[in-house]
C-alpha cells in the first residue's frame, strides 16, 4: 500500500474525499450529531492507514493539495458571515460569549497538549494562534477595515478574493518554511494580543490608559527578547538575563513584567481621565465634513 500511494500523485486526495463522503451519507440517513462527516472521515483515513499499514508521511504526499485549499475555502466562509452582519448584531452577546468560550477552550487545551507531549517554547507559541478559523477572522476584518478607509471605493468581496489568493500562494511555501518565517514574529505579538484582548474584556473595570500603554509596552519589549533567541539560539548572554525573569523558561517571560508594569500604569495615569476614541472619531469626522 506504501508503493501504491507513493506512485500514485492523488491517492492520498481520493482517500480523504470518499472518507469524508461516507461520513456525509451517514449523517443525512441517520440524523445524529455523532455522524459528523469531518469526524467520520478522520477514522475511516485513521483505520485505513493502520490495517494498511501506511505511515502517514506517505499519505500525506499524495494528500497535501487538500490542505493548500484549506484557508481560501475558509475565507470564503467569511461573505456570507458578512451578508448576516445584522444578525450577528443583534446577539451580540450571545456571539460575544461563544467566540469567547472558544478562544480560552482553544488556549488551554493546545497548553495542556503542549505539557503533555513535552512540545518546546517555539512549536506551542505557534501552535496557540493555530487556527483555521484564523483566516476567517482576518481576511473578513481586514477587508472590512479597507472598505470603510476607501469609503467603499475597494469592495469587501473583492479584498476577500485578493485575501484568498494570497493565503493559497503563501500556504504554498510549506509549512516548516512559513513557521521559520513567523515564529520571530509569533513571539512578539502573541503576548500583545493576549494582553489586549484580556483588558478588553474587563475594560469597564480598568481606570485608565495608562494599564494598557504599560502593559502593551513591556509585554512587546520582553517579547522582543524572546523573539531574538528564537532567531539566535546561541545568545547565552541574553539568555541568561531573560531566564531571570519568572517563569521564562515556561515561556512565559512576558507575563510576571507586564502585570507590574500595568499596575505601575494604572498609578502613574491616576486620575487623569481616559481617552475616548469613538467620540473623538466621530467628532473628527464631523469636523471634516
Amino acid at each position: 500500500m506504501n508503493n501504491f500511494l507513493e506512485e500514485s500523485l492523488f491517492a492520498g486526495v481520493t482517500l480523504s474525499l470518499i472518507a469524508y463522503l461516507a461520513g456525509s451519507l451517514l449523517r443525512k440517513k441517520f440524523k445524529l450529531g455523532i455522524f459528523n462527516p469531518l469526524l467520520i472521515s478522520i477514522v475511516i483515513t485513521v483505520v485505513v492507514l493502520i490495517v494498511g499499514h501506511i505511515d502517514y508521511d506517505t499519505y500525506y504526499v499524495s494528500a497535501k493539495y487538500l490542505s493548500y485549499l484549506l484557508t481560501p475555502a475558509t475565507v470564503c466562509l467569511a461573505v456570507p458571515l458578512y451578508e448576516k452582519f445584522d444578525l450577528l448584531k443583534k446577539n451580540l452577546k450571545a456571539v460575544s460569549i461563544g467566540i469567547t468560550s472558544g478562544v480560552i477552550t482553544s488556549l488551554c487545551s493546545i497548553l495542556v497538549m503542549a505539557v503533555f507531549f513535552k512540545l518546546n517554547h517555539e512549536e506551542y507559541v505557534t501552535f496557540l494562534p493555530k487556527s483555521i478559523t484564523t483566516a476567517i477572522g482576518i481576511g473578513s476584518t481586514g477587508a472590512s477595515v479597507i472598505n470603510e478607509v476607501s469609503k467603499g471605493r475597494i469592495s469587501y468581496k473583492l479584498w476577500m478574493g485578493i485575501a484568498c489568493v494570497v493565503g493559497a500562494v503563501f500556504g504554498s511555501f510549506g509549512i516548516q518554511n512559513i513557521i521559520n518565517y513567523v515564529t520571530p514574529i509569533f513571539l512578539i505579538m502573541y503576548p500583545i494580543c493576549i494582553v489586549l484582548t484580556v483588558l478588553g474584556l474587563v475594560d469597564k473595570w480598568i481606570p485608565n490608559d495608562g494599564v494598557y500603554k504599560f502593559g502593551v509596552a513591556v509585554a512587546g519589549i520582553v517579547s522582543v527578547g524572546d523573539a531574538i533567541l528564537a532567531v539566535a539560539p546561541n545568545l547565552d548572554g541574553l539568555r541568561k538575563v531573560m531566564y531571570m525573569i519568572p517563569l521564562a523558561e515556561q515561556g512565559f517571560s512576558w507575563l510576571i513584567p507586564t502585570v507590574i508594569a500595568m499596575v505601575i500604569g494604572g498609578i502613574v495615569y491616576r486620575g487623569k481621565p481616559r481617552y475616548n476614541y469613538g467620540e473623538t472619531a466621530v467628532a473628527t469626522e464631523e469636523a471634516g465634513k
